[in-house]
């Protein structure tokens, strides 16, 4: 039988992996806690009427095994910079992964 949640677990827990070491705060003022992301930043180009913006994003996979149920107004930290979660966070197709769509802090 196949793994997918210890496989994935493994995956973010490499530090030569495709994750780097991130700190998540709740909007609610619980504490901090350290949590591995996967970081993509992928150009959006939204509709308005006859304008096409283009925009910059920045979106963190984390496991649900690590945060539990992330809500907008939550905190990314990675090193130096800090991201705040916008909008409501989805997840993949196995329930195993959160998508943050984030924006500067």
């Amino acid at each position: 039988m196949i793994d997918f949640a210890g496989d994935l677990a493994r995956l973010y827990s490499d530090p030569l992996g495709f994750t780097e070491e991130a700190s998540y705060a709740p909007a609610s003022g619980a504490p901090s806690i350290a949590i591995r992301v996967k970081r993509r930043a992928p150009d959006e180009v939204g509709d308005i009427r006859d304008t096409q913006i283009w925009t910059e994003t920045t979106v963190f996979d984390v496991q649900c095994a690590e945060v539990a149920e992330p809500l907008a107004g939550d905190r990314v930290t990675v090193g130096a910079e800090t991201f705040v979660v916008q909008g409501k966070p989805t997840r993949d197709s196995l329930r195993l992964v959160w998508r943050l769509d984030t924006r500067p802090a």
